[in-house]
């Protein structure tokens, strides 16, 4: 099992680690694409499941600013995913989640 994430404070590695028992080498903490952390990861194993709080975080289209008709067409063209290899987790003290 793999950590990815884009927030780095205020979770650090030892605090990850502990809650979910990953080694250190595991969890991979970085401000940049998660993309470039999962095609690393692919080069030794193989990703079953992706779970996340944002729609952002499980494919490149949906990070870029859209409207909401545009992500909810996104979301029917991904449809087959959710469920089945992507869980959404919605957070609603903080992220993108809007009242729309």
């Amino acid at each position: 099992m793999f950590y990815v994430s884009v927030h780095q404070a205020p979770i650090d590695r030892k605090n990850v680690t502990l809650r979910i028992r990953l080694k250190q080498r595991n969890v991979l903490l970085d401000e940049v694409s998660k993309e470039k952390r999962r095609q690393h990861i692919r080069q030794t194993s193989k990703i079953i499941m992706l779970f996340g709080d944002s729609l952002a975080d499980f494919a490149s289209p949906f990070k870029t600013k859209k409207t909401t008709e545009k992500q909810r067409e996104l979301v029917k063209e991904n449809k087959f995913h959710f469920g089945d290899d992507w869980i959404i987790l919605p957070n609603a003290s903080y992220g993108t989640w809007s009242k729309d």
